[in-house]
């Protein structure tokens, strides 16, 4: 028994020391100016797009969708900025100027095959939206991120998302959905 109890606190220990809790020299709650001492040539830019948290959620929760998917940047109530380092070639995401993800583009290096390597093999899931075809997949196993890889070809994205942020943000997200696909469905007879 003790040798279990030995057994188990290290591998407790150890995925809490080499988990990861953001990306990189990058983690999880810097401030906008701390993450500019990183990367000097920080500048603002405007949220185009940001699919990665609603790419989680169809990926995670696949099964219960039939079409619509619900996006849980819709339900948060703080206020989203972006950032972006050229010379790093990394967007940043802060919520309230507090950091929660940053995403990497790749053009054609098929780095799906390295994030299996590394993160565990998935099978992407295929959608479209509109005329907007892609391939998605997320990787939840570590402690204090997620993966989300998206590939509209050429352009493949890789985001890392503070988990201690969204699992939250997902969980509401899929409660209000549960919760309105039960009440549609008991109006039958």
């Amino acid at each position: 028994m003790k040798y279990f109890l030995v057994i188990s606190l290290l591998f407790f220990v150890s995925t809490v020391i080499f988990s990861q809790n953001g990306y990189r020299e990058y983690t999880w709650g810097m401030t906008i100016d701390q993450v500019r001492e990183k990367s000097a040539d920080l500048t603002q830019k405007q949220l185009v797009r940001w699919a990665s948290p609603q790419n989680a959620i169809m990926f995670l929760y696949n099964s219960e969708f039939s079409s619509t998917i619900p996006n849980p940047l819709s339900y948060e109530t703080g206020t989203i900025t972006t950032y972006e380092s050229k010379s790093n070639d990394i967007i940043f995401y802060f919520l309230n100027g507090i950091l929660i993800s940053a995403e990497i583009t790749f053009w054609q290096e098929n780095i799906l095959t390295e994030l299996r390597r590394q993160h565990g093999n998935v099978t992407p899931l295929s959608a479209s939206f509109g005329n907007y075809r892609f391939q998605t997949a997320t990787w939840n196993r570590e402690a204090n991120r997620i993966i989300v890889w998206e590939i509209n070809a050429p352009l493949e994205y890789v985001t890392y998302i503070d988990k201690n942020w969204l699992n939250p943000l997902m969980n509401r997200t899929m409660t209000i959905f549960r919760n309105q696909r039960d009440e549609s469905r008991s109006r039958l007879d």
